[in-house]
């Protein structure tokens, strides 16, 4: 458990808040017999995973104590008795079969952190609003279908998790917890955010996946402080070009977004995608948009894009301005030539084109020298120009499903290939050169043309300590 720095309470010597050092050094009891043997000097008590089936009532005796943990266990109630624990700080009964929440934990006033994750609780008490001194509350994986508006009470909450809920709104006034750092409303049913959600000011995460969000408001524009994004698995018809005020961003992801229908509801991204500095990593898979941004090339931070399952046929010539881009990811879209500019991209390690609509590999990818995994499985590729296999870091190459009759002289230049993947091809015999790649460790060529013979024959030529599959 992480503790938070508190400011003490003006309390007696003996009777009194521990702060973070002082709690890390107490001695944490995980018998309740050995810490009733003297309560005044426990501080800590860690009772989880010991399949309780009740709250022990003993604990009330623990007069001092400031960390509770009753994770993983299966307590049904939480006595009312509880707020006489009135020193407690981290308050832990995750994990549990509360169905609901005792109004009298609203009397601890002195809370920082209250585990509620993993219970069946349907609704939050206004009496919580009282923990002014909360700064982390979950409440994930509930039954929760409401929170009140009286949460804007928690003014030093920094930490608010609801994931997996039943929640379809959210109050107004969230918007005026302003200390907010990391919000987890991921599996609900929310279909829109406040308009007035933009005052969270500080908040660093924002983790929305799998709600009904059609839209966004405008005022998402003001979370200059936010670094992680997860929009994925909505149902947005749009991202607003207001988004480009996200100064800090780093991380975006708006994958799957699909109507009831299974139709793809995302055509466009904004064209303001560009002003997004800091962005290093971009998953926009299964959304349908048909192109990418004219100034994506403005990223310079960018170093992984996920972009399959799309309607993409080609690539703006700006693509070769992501210096940093380390994995691009364009499966299942409708490409049907390399796009020149991944030729001039110096840092890409990993390619991914597989399932398009390429037919032939003129480009040479020697300038992007660090490329170590390319995947062109499910194309319709005939034709192989020498000038491919230029990029000499290449380790993985998967040409399978293809249309492949003739490999070119040169494969020799791929000195450090590990592992060539050919299966479902047209291929009759190797070239000579393959014999030459001693690194190979992997060669499958299932389902071509080889002849028994031209079999034996490869066999023969290569290394016996390369597995190959025919």
């Amino acid at each position: 458990m992480v503790f938070i720095l508190q400011t003490s309470l003006h309390l007696n010597a003996q009777d009194r808040l521990l702060d973070e050092d002082e709690l890390v050094n107490q001695d944490e009891f995980l018998s309740l017999d050995e810490a009733l043997k003297n309560p005044a000097v426990v501080y800590k008590l860690n009772l989880s995973d010991l399949q309780l089936d009740e709250f022990p009532k003993e604990i009330l005796q623990l007069t001092n104590l400031q960390v509770l943990d009753l994770w993983n266990n299966q307590i049904d109630s939480i006595p009312q008795d509880i707020q006489l624990l009135s020193h407690l700080q981290y308050l832990n009964l995750g994990n549990n079969r509360l169905q609901k929440i005792p109004k009298e934990i609203g009397n601890l006033m002195n809370l920082i952190l209250l585990d509620l994750e993993g219970n069946q609780i349907t609704s939050i008490p206004i009496e919580l609003s009282k923990l002014i001194f909360l700064q982390n509350l979950a409440l994930g994986r509930n039954k929760i279908k409401k929170i009140d508006e009286s949460i804007a009470s928690l003014k030093n909450l920094k930490d608010l998790t609801i994931w997996e809920n039943e929640l379809e709104e959210l109050p107004e006034s969230i918007s005026r917890l302003i200390n907010l750092q990391s919000l987890d409303l991921s599996e609900n049913k929310i279909q829109s955010l406040p308009l007035s959600f933009g005052m969270l000011i500080n908040l660093k995460i924002l983790d929305l996946k799998k709600n009904k969000l059609e839209s966004l408001p405008k005022s998402i524009e003001t979370l200059a402080s936010l670094a992680y994004l997860d929009l994925s698995e909505n149902k947005l018809s749009s991202i607003p070009g207001s988004i480009s005020g996200l100064k800090a961003l780093q991380m975006l992801y708006i994958q799957d977004q699909k109507n009831e229908n299974n139709e793809q509801t995302l055509k466009n991204l904004p064209s303001t995608l560009g002003d997004l500095r800091s962005l290093q990593q971009l998953n926009v898979k299964n959304t349908g948009i048909s192109t990418l941004p004219k100034d994506i090339g403005d990223l310079p931070e960018l170093q992984i894009l996920e972009a399959s399952e799309n309607k993409i046929d080609d690539l703006p010539s700006a693509f070769s301005k992501l210096k940093n881009l380390r994995e691009l990811y364009l499966s299942k879209n409708n490409i049907r030539t390399i796009p020149y500019s991944i030729g001039k991209l110096p840092n890409l390690t990993i390619l991914d084109l597989s399932h398009n609509q390429i037919s032939e590999l003129t480009i040479s990818l020697a300038n992007t020298n660090s490329i170590e995994e390319i995947n062109l499985a499910n194309n319709k590729i005939s034709k192989i120009e020498p000038v491919f296999f230029e990029s000499r870091n290449l380790s993985r190459l998967d040409l399978s499903n293809n249309e492949i009759a003739m490999l070119p002289a040169g494969m020799d230049k791929l000195d450090q290939l590990k592992e060539l993947n050919l299966e479902g091809n047209k291929l009759t015999k190797l070239p000579e050169e393959i014999a030459k790649i001693i690194t190979l460790e992997q060669l499958n060529l299932r389902k071509n043309n080889f002849s028994d013979k031209e079999i034996d024959a490869i066999s023969l030529k290569l290394s016996k300590d390369i597995k190959i599959r025919f």
